[in-house]
């Protein structure tokens, strides 16, 4: 009796997978970036990229917010004042860091309304000549004369150098 059945395409059905490159650089480095990826449906065989139907399941995503973390101001401390009295200024560094790993970023990426000073007065009360007590006369008759000490002070009551006052 002749066979009723025979195999046939005896070959292994092809198989088809998705395959992701790696991630770009995230596009800001803080406040909301975006990274992507290439994403492509393959035949296994030959590794030939197919048309993404040929795959099953769901496609990878492509692109992926990244550095969410805002940019945020930094201060340094403040410097010495320009003058001990009679107002000077002082200054600091104000920088835009990012809030992923703390690295200086540019300035545009942090809230301008935000940014703190940069320089500020100080020391504005003006110095003032201080006088001591009267010593004793150097002669008890016949035009002696008497000295006291006359310094210089700033509004915190420390002596500072003549320049600084009036004549």
């Amino acid at each position: 009796r002749p066979a009723s059945t025979e195999g046939c395409n005896v070959q292994p059905c092809e198989t088809y997978n998705w395959h992701t490159s790696d991630w770009q650089a995230c596009s800001q480095p803080c406040s909301g970036g975006q990274k992507t990826r290439e994403v492509v449906c393959r035949q296994q065989s030959d590794q030939a990229v197919v048309d993404d139907g040929q795959c099953s399941g769901t496609k990878p995503a492509m692109t992926e917010a990244c550095n969410t973390a805002t940019c945020v101001w930094q201060s340094s401390d403040w410097g010495e004042c320009s003058l001990v009295c009679g107002g000077g200024q002082r200054t600091r560094l104000v920088q835009c860091k990012s809030g992923v790993d703390g690295s200086v970023v540019s300035s545009e990426l942090c809230e301008a309304g935000g940014k703190p000073v940069v320089s500020e007065s100080c020391n504005e009360p003006a110095c003032s000549w201080q006088a001591g007590e009267w010593g004793g006369c150097s002669a008890n008759c016949g035009g002696g004369s008497r000295d006291r000490s006359v310094l210089c002070h700033s509004a915190d009551a420390v002596a500072v150098g003549s320049q600084f006052c009036s004549e």
